[in-house]
């Protein structure tokens, strides 16, 4: 819990992530069968989580069978674009004395 910022990012990044799956999950617990439904539902959960992280030009008319095909390329934090109260999230998370925090 000593990780400061880092542990409050991931937090957030959990509940933020919770909250995709939320309509889904109240919907698939009715007694109905939906089974139908299932596809398309993850498909749609599928295409908000990719929107968080993958720019929408790459997701632009893609069928639901095609966002398993987008290219996902791992990349260094400097190399990429954010917004600026995470930019300054960044910065300090790198301004911290790490040999004295706890790992769990």
């Amino acid at each position: 819990m000593q990780e400061g910022n880092i542990m409050l990012a991931r937090l957030h990044f959990v509940m933020s992530v919770a909250n995709l799956f939320t309509p889904f999950l109240t919907e698939f617990q009715s007694e109905s069968p939906l089974i139908h439904l299932l596809f398309e539902e993850l498909a749609q959960v599928l295409k908000l989580l990719l929107q968080r992280f993958v720019k929408l030009d790459a997701l632009k008319d893609k069928s639901a069978a095609q966002l398993l095909s987008v290219e996902l390329d791992n990349r260094p934090v400097d190399d990429c674009e954010f917004g600026a109260q995470t930019m300054g999230i960044l910065r300090q998370i790198r301004s911290l004395d790490w040999r004295y925090c706890i790992r769990i």
